[in-house]
């Protein structure tokens, strides 16, 4: 059996904060200056330090980016070699960290203060992008390199203005928090200038409006058949259909939110990728939250139409010993994951373009401001805060050209 022996190293510094620690080593003699460094510097490992008796070594993990599990074996014969090999790692880190420690740093911090979803939306964009840039040091890396760099990013993968936000978003948490630890002397402001000056801000994608919206007759069409088919998956569909929810929204409301005259939002449902299901390269495995709206905005009343009441009472007599207003044939709760699916199989059937439940919330918004109803009972309905972007985001033509000849014919005033 072998002698081996594995500790962990325990925080027990007092002056832990790098400038604190900087004016203390000033105050103590020189010779007592290295064991505080690396007492400080040891104190951050998270790492068990165990010795090998068979080997005779003393051996650790560090972070390192890229390798398996992003660690390496750090070893040495002696201890104290070992803590000293430890503490100058930490110190050459904090001074030329790589694009990837100082991402990882920045998410980690970020994790903290929003939702799961958003950092699996960080995490997804980063590996698209920062492939053959995360291995850089970010002391060597110029305000040339980085505006080539988004340059390259936009033109050569085709960003559209949504994606482009994104990757800005990363790189300017990565220089913010290079800047914090002074290992750039430059702002991420001087990156984007540049970058401005080089580089058209991307356009907004153009869609064709028959992709983006149902027909009066596919709406009809698709009404119809969840009405004649009406299992759980399909009235919330439904639901959807005549009251312009997200779909998230929808599968994560209660039975104590379908009123009499109105459906109560108050929550919606969010995924993201589990990490560990990655780490083991399995098949990428989705966790769904139920959390609060991100606007106040998005918590509201929705009133519905008086003709659809009897959908409400449906829907509350659903699922009598259960909280929720929608459940799976499981017995679990809905997915948007399930609407969509269900709803491509019903596109399929009707022979109908595939849709999306997001375009049956922008079929919705278009039917209301056809029917020019008032703005702020618009925004009300659709839970959101800004008249423009509700415009140019959820109104289209839902006209076929037959319809469109029509409409231009009934204007007397353009008749010669």
């Amino acid at each position: 059996m072998l002698d081996n022996t594995t500790y962990t190293i325990s925080n027990n510094l007092k002056y832990a904060n790098e400038k604190l620690l900087d004016e203390y080593l000033k105050e103590i003699p020189e010779e007592k200056r290295a064991e505080i460094r690396r007492e400080h510097y040891c104190s951050m490992h998270p790492y068990k330090i165990t010795y090998y008796a068979n080997m005779d070594e003393w051996r650790t993990y560090v972070p390192a980016s890229g390798k398996r599990n992003n660690r390496r074996v750090l070893k040495r014969k002696t201890e104290g070699a070992l803590l000293d090999a430890i503490a100058d790692f930490y110190e050459q880190k904090k001074f030329d960290p790589s694009v990837d420690e100082v991402y990882r740093e920045w998410i980690d911090k970020k994790s903290k203060n929003v939702i799961s979803a958003t950092i699996d939306r960080h995490n997804k964009c980063y590996k698209r992008h920062f492939l053959d840039m995360k291995g850089e040091r970010v002391s060597l890396l110029t305000v040339r390199d980085w505006a080539t760099f988004i340059y390259n990013e936009v033109t050569m993968k085709g960003l559209n203005a949504k994606a482009y936000v994104a990757l800005k978003s990363i790189v300017k948490g990565i220089l913010v928090l290079a800047a914090q630890k002074e290992c750039i002397t430059y702002t991420y402001l001087d990156v984007f200038e540049l970058v401005k000056l080089e580089l058209a801000p991307p356009k907004e994608p153009e869609y064709e409006d028959e992709k983006r919206v149902l027909s009066t007759e596919e709406f009809a069409l698709l009404k119809q058949y969840l009405i004649d088919h009406p299992d759980q998956t399909n009235q919330a569909l439904l639901l959807i259909c005549i009251s312009g929810l997200r779909a998230g929204e929808a599968v994560a409301l209660d039975r104590s939110d379908i009123l009499s005259h109105s459906v109560k939002v108050s929550k919606s449902e969010t995924s993201y990728t589990d990490p560990s299901s990655v780490k083991k390269d399995q098949k990428a495995k989705k966790i769904y939250e139920t959390k609060a709206p991100k606007t106040k905005a998005g918590d509201r009343d929705v009133w519905i139409h008086k003709n659809d009441l009897w959908l409400l009472d449906k829907i509350r007599d659903l699922n009598p010993s259960s909280s929720k207003a929608f459940l799976n044939t499981s017995g679990k709760p809905l997915t948007t994951n399930s609407l969509r699916t269900r709803l491509n199989v019903i596109c399929q059937n009707l022979g109908i373009p595939k849709r999306s439940p997001h375009d049956l919330r922008r079929t919705y918004a278009t039917i209301l401001i056809d029917a020019k109803i008032s703005e702020k009972l618009l925004l009300k309905q659709l839970g959101q805060k800004q008249l423009s972007v509700t415009m140019r985001r959820y109104w289209y033509n839902r006209h076929k050209m037959e319809e469109c000849q029509n409409v231009i014919d009934n204007i007397d005033e353009l008749s010669l």
